[in-house]
């Protein structure tokens, strides 16, 4: 490659959502409007990855593999749970702030 820094850097990006389990019944669905169980489901675990200048990418995956949820926190429509991620120079939920250099800057909250 250019040696030049990458359009986009992702580095340890996480997202977990909380969900409610739902029992089947008429006597769960009360019971649940007093006491919920939830559960975790990991959209997103731990991803890290560059994109170059000029360079044409692909995102695959199967069903439920987070590839959505990743391509929301780029474009700033989800916060990430965890990790860091820039495009073009710019930290993901970080205001007028620039990624040039280290390229490793916390997404605030996180």
């Amino acid at each position: 490659m250019s040696g030049a820094d990458p359009t986009v850097h992702v580095d340890g990006l996480r997202k977990t959502f909380v969900v409610p389990e739902r029992e089947a019944g008429l006597r769960a669905a009360i019971r649940s409007l007093v006491r919920r169980k939830t559960r975790e489901v990991h959209a997103v675990e731990g991803i890290t990855f560059d994109i170059e200048p000029g360079e044409i990418v692909g995102f695959l995956g199967p069903n439920g593999a987070g590839k959505t949820t990743t391509l929301k926190m780029l474009a700033t429509f989800r916060r990430a749970g965890s990790g860091s991620s820039c495009a073009a120079s710019r930290s993901s939920w970080a205001t007028a702030t620039s990624c040039s250099g280290t390229f490793r800057r916390p997404i605030p909250g996180s």
